[in-house]
């Protein structure tokens, strides 16, 4: 039988060729640290190789990519390393993570990555092996969805691929690369990373409850206890940090303000405020990690950085007044509203890694309600809230308020949107005999709370409309309880005689104290008690008596 040998050379140059496709490409990115608190410009990316001979990486680089995907610095390789075996890793790290780590790095780079987001590639690859976190919003070829969305790499922690998506736990292979960051890493303490020749760095020295923040510590008040900000192991404790009220479109004290409605085709300024419910201070900056809303309409981030400063322990704060400022939102004018109820997303994240989604109302609900209409806001609040959806065509603010309709204003206002009442009897009003109407639930629950006994003997009379007069006593029932007794009057307004203990007078004089109404007017100061309640100013009444927001939550009790 004949074998056919090939000559030496021709051996040669055929495995030379063979390597020359596989001398750097089957290579992964295999960690990535973004710093710590102590240390936040000791960064550095670990690559791994899951075939052999793969040390010839001269003039191939590493890329680091920003949130929306452009690139804020490339790496270059200057030589091959010496080790190329299968498994061997390669450190790319700062001076700063070299000293952190007790660790020489084989290729130098600068502290160009972003823990809130970004995209690391190792563009020796073909195509290049990437992984993307936090708030990246570039192209998903190759990193799929973003590990650690929204809020990004903690100080003190890193990306690690995972080894265990195929084959063997232990060694890494071509198969553990789904192109799905959020599949293929998880995000871990940080350990000391590898070099080529194999010397791994040691983890930096720290000791919690020194109250020095140290090593891989994210922060150290100097002591032991937990909800105090700081847990027993140093680490961040997001929980004690509550969203509270939220700005939008408000000038700054002494300035002209706007309207504090986003409306469409509009750039805002945001503020939001944040409490601490810890039992020690906190510093808090924050990042607009993400502005999204319906398909229809464009949505960006002008100014995507806030600073709240040092928080004391129960202290509530915005970002007015502090050096970097609030947040800037813009919203397009698309032709076609997207939605009715049009609502955007401004996803925060706090340097403390909380994040957060604040719904963003966006204005101009309705066509017969324009911003200069002088209940707009009220409207689009009421509107937002869900106690309204609006009247065929628009919001109808004109029309009269019947006692039907103000049943379910005042217990929705009370209960929340999503509020049911129980079912109807029909045993209670005679007017209102419970076979199918939409109304006489929520009148007969009205009545179950004591809010109101009707309009004479066994009549509700659904369909008349509420006086202004009416209105204060059902608002501060609704809000109040049944036996709730207002304080005595001293005549306030010249139309509404005080007559203490009996009538309207007392009830709408609260109502006044409360700074719920101030009257139909102010010279003389009169409060119109007979005229009909209509849909604009039931907007007013219901928003001031309930505390109902457009923008953000309530501030906790005092």
């Amino acid at each position: 039988m004949m074998r056919f040998r090939l000559p030496a050379f021709a051996f040669a140059a055929l495995l030379s060729a063979s390597n020359a496709s596989a001398i750097f490409h089957e290579i992964m990115v295999k960690e990535v640290f973004t710093g710590s608190v102590a240390a936040p410009n000791a960064h550095y990316i670990v690559l791994q190789a899951w075939a052999m001979s793969q040390n010839s990486v001269d003039g191939h680089s590493v890329t680091i990519f920003d949130a929306e995907g452009q690139i804020l610095g490339t790496f270059m390789f200057d030589n091959n390393v010496p080790h190329g075996e299968n498994q061997m890793t390669i450190l790319v790290a700062t001076p700063e993570a070299e000293a952190l780590f007790s660790v020489t790095a084989d290729f130098p780079m600068t502290s160009a990555l972003s823990r809130y987001g970004g995209k690391a590639c190792w563009a020796g690859a073909t195509p290049p092996d990437c992984v993307a976190w936090g708030n990246y919003t570039g192209s998903a070829t190759g990193v799929g969805n973003p590990i650690a969305a929204p809020a990004g790499i903690p100080p003190g922690q890193a990306l690690r691929r995972r080894l265990d998506v195929a084959g063997s736990p232990t060694v890494l292979e071509a198969a553990d690369d789904t192109d799905d960051s959020v599949n293929d890493f998880t995000v871990v303490t940080a350990l000391a990373p590898r070099n080529n020749a194999g010397e791994t760095g040691t983890s930096p020295a720290a000791t919690c409850g020194n109250n020095v923040v140290e090593g891989l510590e994210q922060c150290d008040d100097g002591g032991s206890g937990a909800e105090d900000g700081c847990s027993p192991i140093c680490r961040w404790e997001t929980f004690v940090d509550t969203p509270g009220p939220l700005s939008v479109d408000e000038a700054a004290p002494g300035l002209l303000a706007d309207n504090g409605i986003l409306e469409p085709g509009e750039t805002v300024d945001v503020r939001p405020t944040w409490t601490n419910n810890g039992q020690s201070a906190v510093t808090l900056d924050g990042l607009a990690a993400f502005f999204t809303g319906p398909a229809g309409a464009t949505y960006g981030i002008v100014d995507g950085s806030a600073a709240y400063g040092t928080l004391d322990p129960g202290e509530s704060v915005d970002c007015l007044g502090q050096p970097e400022g609030c947040y800037s939102l813009s919203v397009s004018a698309p032709a076609t509203r997207p939605a009715a109820h049009w609502d955007a997303t401004l996803t925060e994240v706090l340097s403390n890694t909380k994040s957060f989604d604040w719904p963003i109302h966006v204005g101009e609900s309705f066509a017969d309600v324009p911003t200069g209409h002088p209940f707009y806001a009220f409207i689009e609040t009421l509107f937002h809230t869900g106690i309204t959806g609006g009247c065929a065509g628009g919001y109808c603010p004109a029309n009269p308020v019947t006692r039907a309709q103000m049943a379910v204003f005042l217990l929705k206002a009370k209960f929340g949107q999503d509020h049911t009442p129980p079912a109807c009897t029909g045993a209670v009003f005679t007017d209102v005999p419970c076979t199918g109407g939409p109304f006489d639930p929520w009148i007969e629950e009205l009545a179950g709370l004591q809010i109101t006994g009707g309009c004479g003997g066994t009549l509700y009379c659904p369909n008349n409309t509420v006086t202004r007069a009416q209105m204060a006593v059902f608002l501060l029932k609704t809000l109040e309880t049944s036996a709730y007794d207002p304080p005595d009057c001293i005549g306030v307004f010249d139309d509404v005689p005080c007559t203490p203990g009996t009538g309207f007078s007392d009830w709408i004089e609260e109502l006044y104290n409360r700074l719920i109404t101030g009257g139909c007017s102010v010279s003389p100061p009169l409060y119109c008690p007979n005229n009909p309640n209509n849909r604009g100013q039931m907007a007013v009444f219901l928003v001031k008596t309930f505390n109902l927001l457009l923008y953000g939550f309530p501030l906790p009790p005092s």
